[in-house]
């Protein structure tokens, strides 16, 4: 005679109760107060306080009000990640650009650049600028060398951004 089968649930019950209770691990990293108050300190000074930067000269001051009221709200709401990766938003990097291209004409690169950051930055006015001109689709994506400067010129925004408000 066969003995009677179990169940799968049963099996694992009696499998499992005579394996020992698992170890507690204390080598665990413990976090270090102290660098988080700092961290979160340095993340809602930036994401409330960091100014835009502008190129010399006084085109800064063009700069449309409610483009600034924006550029603040998107630095907040990026402000974790901008702290984490020490990079500006493109919002950022787009209104340094902005401020520049009317000290003198930018280069083919940087005019190119300057239309990538304004459509990632203000795409309901770039999807208007299309429409006008299809011909500025073509600014839609950078090669690895020009997002590699983009994002040299974000860093560099980004340490003017600190030095001003630490």
């Amino acid at each position: 005679m066969t003995p009677p089968q179990k169940t799968l649930s049963e099996f694992f019950k009696e499998k499992y109760k005579q394996l020992p209770p698992p170890k507690k691990i204390n080598n665990i990293p413990k976090k270090h107060p102290d660098r988080e108050k700092k961290k979160f300190v340095k993340t809602m000074m930036y994401g409330l306080t960091a100014p835009l930067v502008f190129g010399p000269g006084t085109w800064g001051e063009t700069f449309p009000q409610d483009m600034t009221e924006r550029g603040r709200m998107l630095r907040l709401a990026s402000a974790i990640k901008c702290i984490d990766h020490e990079m500006c938003t493109l919002f950022d990097a787009m209104a340094y650009m902005y401020s520049i291209s009317f000290e003198a004409p930018l280069r083919h690169d940087a005019m190119k650049m300057y239309m990538y950051l304004y459509k990632h930055s203000v795409p309901e006015k770039w999807k208007i600028l299309v429409e006008s001109d299809p011909e500025y689709e073509r600014y839609s994506e950078l090669y690895d060398n020009e997002m590699q400067e983009v994002n040299q010129l974000r860093r560099w925004i980004f340490r003017r951004q600190i030095s001003s408000i630490m």
